[in-house]
Parts: C-alpha cells; structure tokens; sequence
C-alpha cells in the first residue's frame, strides 16, 4: 500500500476514533479500515523478517536454498540453441491440439542422463504435445520424440 494511503487512513481511523459519539457506519467503516491496516502491518513485518533473513545470508556468504530447481547452465544454452533451430513453432505437431507454438523445452532422453541438455536432444514443443508424448511413449519413441534411457535411439 502506498505510503501517503497508508498514513491517510491511519489519521481517518484515528480522528473517528477520537469522536465523542461517532455514527455506526462511520464505526463500522473505520473497524475494517484497522483490520485492513493490520494485517498489512503483519505482512510488511513477515516481509521485513525475510528480507532481513536474506540480507544476513548474504553477509555470511551462506547461500539461500530455494524449492525452485535451478538449471544447469548447459541446459540453458541448450535451450536457447532449440529456440532458434525452432524458430518458435512446435517440432513435434504430435497432438491433435498442437498450438504451433514453442511452449516447452522437452527433453528426448530423461534430464538425469548424460548429454540429455545437447540441443540434439531437445526438442521445441507446445503444451499440447508435451502432454502427448509423456502420454504415449511408444508412439513417441518410434517418432524419435522420445529416446531410450540406455543408450541407442530405440
């Protein structure tokens, strides 16, 4: 909430709180007005414990783990290579509601496999296909959207 917001209403909530006999509305309104102000008081508290957190970590030099997987910077660059082979279009068209659209980054051979992040071994797909080839993996091998995890192309 906005600062000049913020100091406005608490001013508001304290003026009818200070009023001899204020009209129930005015009541009414200036109670979920404080309800309002603190809870955002709480999370403006919840934020700043965090952030004070995070600022103490980096001071250390301990680094913040965070549930997101971070990527490999060869997939990365992997992706980026698909991305232009694919010129943002789908390489798989396998569903019948294929959007044509490069969505997603799908990995022919499974992500814990060596070379998996090789741009020869990804492919461009939509949401539609991904979908697809997870679904029908027999299908999708014989297509070459999907690769065995053992080694040949079968």
């Amino acid at each position: 909430m906005p600062k000049r917001l913020d100091r406005a209403l608490r001013q508001i909530v304290a003026e009818v709180d200070a009023m001899p006999d204020p009209p129930a509305v005015l009541t009414t309104c200036t109670a979920v007005v404080a309800d309002h102000l603190a809870a955002e008081d709480r999370r403006r508290a919840r934020h700043d414990a965090a952030q004070a957190h995070r600022d103490a970590k980096a001071q250390q030099g301990g680094r913040m783990w965070s549930r997101r997987r971070q990527d490999p910077p060869e997939l990365i660059e992997g992706r980026r290579a698909v991305a232009a082979r694919a010129g943002g279009r789908c390489e798989a068209g396998a569903s019948p509601d294929c959007t044509g659209r490069h969505e997603h980054t799908h990995h022919r051979r499974g992500r814990q496999c060596r070379g998996a992040h090789a741009p020869g071994m990804l492919l461009a797909v939509c949401r539609p296909c991904h979908d697809w080839i997870h679904a029908h993996p027999a299908a999708a091998r014989e297509a070459g959207w999907m690769v065995s995890r053992l080694g040949g192309e079968a």
